[in-house]
């Protein structure tokens, strides 16, 4: 008789806290209550302290080892606290080589905010994550398994699928340098599945915030018994909810 392959619950929670005081605690309030519901968790963070700092770069490892590591039938969730950002034009009349009007550039553009993103807003590269890369992705990860969850817990966050409180957004748009970025990954052949699709059956998303919309973080205190922490409000919310 053949082996059943068993199905495994895992997560990749990766966070890009920049000038943010909640991410780490979200990172650890999400963890300990994904682990009580069995799941094994790798984390994605800062420098030093995981196997993949949450770089650009380093996300993109990460996803990848963890993309590689998905069984068949596995139930996944790729967990994201940070900032998140949105770049849009009103010029709507550029056109690409051809002389016909392009999506690009009628649409809104974006993305979450990797650590080693604000070194380089001078710089010619963007290191920025865009919605296009993340959906890329997360296709390639559905060729594994049709049950992934991907939480964006930022600003802007819909299409990537109060008092005392601080926006996590930070005050960027530059979306000739965004929209360059993207333009130049599909010329050099980097997008190898559908682009433009805005919903993967085989993913549920849970964002913090519509497309135009803020996501917060604030000082909460779970139990009377622990003092105030700084937390995002969704990540917060699903972990009472679990």
């Amino acid at each position: 008789m053949a082996n059943k392959t068993v199905s495994r619950r895992r997560a990749l929670l990766i966070g890009s806290p920049l000038n943010l005081s909640a991410t780490d605690n979200d990172l650890d309030s999400i963890q300990r209550v994904l682990q009580l519901h069995q799941f094994s968790t790798t984390k994605c963070c800062r420098e030093g302290e995981t196997k993949h700092p949450a770089t650009r770069k380093g996300i993109f490892d990460a996803i990848d080892a963890f993309t590689k590591d998905t069984q068949k039938d596995d139930a996944v969730i790729l967990y994201y606290s940070g900032h998140g950002n949105i770049a849009e034009r009103a010029d709507t009349n550029l056109q690409d080589q051809q002389g016909n009007k392009t999506a690009l550039n009628r649409r809104r553009l974006q993305f979450i905010v990797p650590l080693d993103f604000i070194d380089n807003v001078n710089g010619n590269s963007f290191k920025g994550i865009t919605d296009f890369e993340l959906s890329h992705k997360l296709v390639t990860l559905s060729h594994k398994t049709s049950n992934i969850t991907l939480i964006l817990d930022c600003c802007h966050s819909t299409h990537m699928a109060r008092a005392g409180a601080n926006v996590k957004s930070l005050n960027f748009d530059d979306y000739p340098w965004i929209a360059a970025h993207i333009r130049n990954t599909i010329d050099a052949g980097h997008f190898t599945e559908p682009l433009w699709s805005l919903g993967n059956p085989s993913v549920v998303r849970i964002a913090a915030a519509e497309a135009t919309e803020p996501a917060y973080e604030d000082n909460i205190q779970s139990t009377p018994q622990v003092p105030k922490k700084r937390k995002s409000v969704l990540t917060e919310a699903l972990v009472e909810a679990l």
